[in-house]
């Protein structure tokens, strides 16, 4: 017996090597074997029906293998499954010597194969239409077990289109080898990976070569066991729904995982990937039944801003997303750690021989968190205000809440100290609260603030590039997460402490200089201001002074009300104001204590554009109050429309410090000019005054009218030398007002001269030493003085002044005050009664005088020279000469320019 299957061996080995011999002379067809090797191939899958074209015994390394062509393979119905168009076979040789037909290994090159996985979990081979599979593999049509070959494809093609939980993978190019083992099939791939998914939220598409090894255990009960693998990807790209641009490279994947067949989950243990040069490390889980959910859990080194948006899925916080498209730009970030989909401790489920777990609620949830570290970020929070720039800090995303801590950064040309973006992704439109401390020139933030949608303007007019000093400024913004935003879409409200703030003159020469405020700002409606400052521009206050002001928005643009209070050792001010788009519309000046006045007012604009103002109170000290004040340019008035101020004030003291009291009256005037005045007041210790400017299209008459003319002469020019008398004033002046231009004559009577120097040197030197006595003592009387004069804003001259009583005096000249010099020119004519008698007689009065109130002997005097220490010159020859006569002969000094003024006007 033994014997007998020795032979036979060596039967069968002689007839191995002839045939060996044979082949390596060309393939050796066999039209006979195409039946055998269908139903070889056949017996792994009984429902299908193989049909082979063509077979050839060839020479397979150290074998034979039969090759074979043109395979195809329908189903029942005839409809084709698989086309193979080369497919080479090598069967067992331990078979074959015990007369078996067994299949080692299949060879199969250039095929497409499509598989679909439907809703309901069955697998079709040939598409959607295909054979529907199912059994356990290796079954032949008897049920016996027939040994899985080891099977190859090479430059093949698989396409699997998973309905049940939506996606494609399709391999191209692909060369795989299945291995059986005793304890399941192992595989290795080689191929080009094409990943599509349509599933929310990762929508996209990777491309990239892979290589990797599987292994699939066998279980006894004949269910799929769990597919173990690794797969390494060359360079490649990735591109998600939604992301702009080209795909993005990818490269150096690497995946560890299993595939839990029994409860469709996919379990990536280790993922790795490179990204640019960002480096990805993650774990993930899917579930692939018919709700199919994603956890991933990773990190990644560092992502630029260009990069964010063309990885962040199109459908997870979409809100956010949006705006962060919209909004930031260059930097990048850092440490990134992502945690998104259902908990992955959800998904671990019982051992392999427990059923799957039911879906509930809480796998169904679709958590999300990722937190990063940014630095060098742009970001447009707030067009059209200035970006946020070279932001650095860290930011947080919830499906709810996306959260942005800014550490520090720059806006504008000021200083992000720090700041919270946090965004409410739960409501629709979603809403965005933005938080910031930003330090800097007070010009600097009030510029950054002044564009909409803030367009936040200082109070007062104040342009903001006038303010110095510096500020930090805490602003909570909250707004809607929308394509526009318009200011009132902007809730606003803000605090800022500014420090050493200064302004530039912003009316009357003051400003304000070395500042400390607290500011508030609530909305665009409200502003509060409350802080201590020197006031510069003004000798008036010298120490520092509390400042509270409130500015709120009226019901149409540009209306605002402001409340305003001034405090200090030296200032009590307290008011309230109206403001339009036009300017200030109203005022009302509660109380202003200051410089010895203690007055309130009001100042309402007109609708002609003019203003109506009155001031009342019970002191007023125009002296100190205006005194050493920075005056307007040139030719710049304080008011160029219409305006009228009542005034009704207990105590007015002038800048020379008289006082007046109980002052009513009138002043209006237009263009800067004052053209009104109707003003009565009372004199101290006792008297009256009246001053009185009419308006009109003819030359405007000026009147003043007086019982104690030296009061109202030292009140208003400042000359102490008259004492008591009246006072009349009869002038014109032009359309510049009084104090530009004045023309006509002061009329005094019953006053007398004191404490006059340069009369009395006048007088001694014309050897008039008892009335000279007079002028310097109780007084020189004067019964009348008539004193035409002309004022040109800066000179005075007076031509043809006469006084009479205990001397006769004349006088013609000027004084210049803008240079501070006189040059006066006339007589003095003592025993002025009898003189002035011989004047009277007829014919020969004129002759030997010369006219009315001049005398037959008289004294001809000079002042000239600086005002405040003139020269005087008396010639005292003129005592022994009729006047007339001392013109023709005796005369030393020519007669004053007011001659030639008088005979300008036909005198």
């Amino acid at each position: 017996m033994v014997r007998a299957g020795v032979v036979a061996a060596a039967v069968l080995a002689a007839l191995l090597a002839w045939l060996l011999w044979r082949l390596d002379a060309g393939p050796l067809p066999l039209p006979a074997l195409d039946r055998t090797l269908a139903s070889a191939i056949a017996a792994f899958a009984p429902a299908l029906d193989v049909r082979i074209g063509a077979a050839a015994l060839v020479r397979a390394g150290r074998g034979v293998a039969l090759e074979v062509g043109d395979v195809r393979i329908t189903d029942a119905d005839g409809a084709q499954i698989l086309e193979m168009p080369h497919v080479r076979v090598r069967p067992s040789l331990g078979a074959l010597l015990r007369g078996r037909f067994v299949v080692a290994r299949i060879d199969v090159g250039g095929v497409a194969v499509d598989l679909t996985r439907h809703t309901d979990g069955a697998w079709t081979l040939g598409g959607a239409a295909g054979l529907r599979l199912g059994g356990g593999a290796g079954a032949s049509a008897t049920g016996a077990a027939v040994p899985l070959p080891r099977i190859a494809f090479t430059d093949s093609r698989v396409r699997i289109d998973d309905r049940r939980s939506g996606g494609t993978i399709t391999l191209s190019e692909a060369d795989l080898v299945v291995s059986p083992g005793t304890d399941g099939v192992a595989a290795t791939l080689t191929a080009v990976l094409d990943l599509e998914s349509d599933v929310p939220p990762l929508r996209g598409r990777l491309h990239l070569p892979v290589r990797g090894e599987l292994g699939a255990e066998r279980r006894a009960d004949g269910a799929p066991g769990d597919v173990r693998f690794a797969v390494a990807g060359g360079d490649g790209t990735l591109a998600l729904a939604g992301g702009a641009g080209p795909p993005l490279p990818f490269a150096g994947l690497a995946v560890d995982g299993r595939y839990r067949a029994r409860h469709e989950i996919l379990a990536l243990d280790r993922i790795t990937a490179r990204l640019d040069r960002s480096h990805l490390e993650a774990r993930a889980q899917v579930r692939l039944d018919d709700a199919p959910t994603l956890a991933i859990a990773g990190t990644v080194d560092v992502l630029g801003l260009d990069r964010l948006t063309r990885l962040w899925p199109v459908d997870v916080a979409a809100p956010a997303r949006d705006w962060v498209a919209a909004s930031l730009r260059a930097g990048e970030l850092r440490d990134c750690r992502v945690r998104f989909g259902a908990p992955l401790s959800s998904l671990d489920t019982a051992p392999a021989a427990a059923a799957a777990p039911p879906a509930d609620a809480a796998e169904l949830a679709v958590p999300l968190e990722v937190a990063c570290d940014f630095a060098g970020v742009t970001a447009d929070y707030l067009p059209p205000l200035a970006p946020l720039r070279a932001a650095a800090g860290s930011a947080r995303l919830t499906a709810e809440r996306l959260v942005v801590d800014v550490r520090e950064g720059a806006v504008g040309a000021c200083r992000v100290d720090g700041g919270t973006l946090a965004m409410d992704l739960a409501v629709d439109p979603a809403q965005a609260t933005i938080a910031a401390d930003v330090s800097g020139a007070t010009a600097d933030v009030l510029a950054l603030v002044g564009k909409p949608p803030l367009a936040f303007t200082p109070p007062l007019g104040i342009a903001p590039a006038a303010v110095g000093g510096t500020s930090r400024v805490h602003a909570e913004l909250r707004l809607p997460i929308a394509t526009t935003v318009v200011p009132a879409d902007v809730a606003v409200q803000a605090t800022a402490a500014l420090a050493d703030v200064s302004l530039p003159p912003l009316a009357a020469g003051i400003g304000i200089s070395g500042g400390r405020f607290d500011v508030r700002v609530d909305g665009t409606t409200r502003v509060e201001i409350q802080g201590t400052t020197a006031v510069t521009g003004t000798p008036l206050l010298s120490r520092p002074v509390d400042l509270a002001l409130t500015v709120v928005a009226g019901a149409t643009a540009g209306a605002r009300s402001v409340v305003f209070a001034v405090a200090g050792a030296e200032v009590d001010a307290r008011g309230n104001a109206s403001v339009t788009g036009d300017g200030l519309a109203a005022l009302a000046l509660e109380r202003l204590r200051l410089a010895g006045s203690d007055v309130a007012g009001t100042l309402r604009r007109t609708p002609d554009g003019g203003l109506r103002a009155s001031l009342t109170g019970t002191s007023l000290d125009a002296g100190r109050l205006f005194a050493g004040g920075a005056a307007l340019p040139e030719g710049t008035p304080l008011f160029a429309g219409p305006f009228s101020v009542a005034v009704n004030v207990a105590s007015l003291r002038t800048a020379s410090g008289h006082e007046l009291r109980d002052v009513r009256g009138t002043i209006a005037g237009r263009g800067g000019a004052v053209t009104v005045v109707a003003l009565d007041a009372g004199l101290v210790p006792d008297g009256t005054v009246r001053v009185s400017l009419q308006d009109g299209s003819a030359p405007r008459r000026v009147s003043v009218t007086s019982d104690r003319a030296g009061q109202v002469l030292a009140a208003v020019a400042g000359l102490p030398q008259i004492v008591g008398g009246a006072l009349v004033l009869e002038a014109t002046t032009d359309a510049r007002g009084p104090l530009a231009a004045l023309e006509g004559t002061l009329v005094l009577r019953d006053f007398r001269i004191v404490r006059a120097p340069v009369l009395a040197q006048i007088l001694s030197i014309g050897s008039l030493g008892g009335i000279a006595a007079l002028a310097q003592g109780e007084g020189l009387p004067i019964r009348e003085a008539r004193v035409p004069f002309r004022w040109d804003g800066s000179r005075l001259i007076v031509a043809d002044v006469r006084a009479v009583g205990a001397v006769g005096l004349t006088a013609d000249g000027e004084l210049d005050h803008a240079a501070g010099t006189c040059d006066v020119r006339g007589n003095v004519i003592p025993a002025y009664s009898l003189n002035s008698a011989l004047g009277k007689v007829p014919f020969l009065g004129r002759f030997l005088v010369g006219g009315e109130g001049e005398g037959v002997f008289g004294i001809d005097y000079r002042v000239h020279g600086r005002t405040a220490d003139p020269t005087v010159s008396v010639n005292p020859l003129t005592s022994v000469a009729p006047t007339v006569l001392r013109a023709w002969f005796v005369d030393p000094f020519t007669r004053s320019a007011g001659a030639a003024w008088r005979r300008g006007r036909g005198q």
